[in-house]
């Protein structure tokens, strides 16, 4: 297990690591949005945590972290 923790921290060390994350987490959104679970998916993006709906969260809160 040790060995897995420090190919992660490798990898998260690496200039390209938010690159690859975003790509990835843009295209798992991109399939699950033309899946079966699309109604489920747009269902969240409309749910409202606080004040907000997640997909404004999303939208205005974590672009801009």
């Amino acid at each position: 297990m040790p060995k897995v923790k420090s190919m992660l921290r490798e990898f998260l060390d690496g200039e390209a690591a938010g690159g690859i994350i975003l790509m990835a987490a843009a295209a798992l959104a991109l399939i699950v949005a033309n899946s079966p679970f699309a109604e489920i998916y747009f269902a969240a993006l409309h749910a409202y945590l606080g004040p907000l709906s997640v997909s404004h969260w999303v939208n205005d809160g974590l672009m801009a972290v």
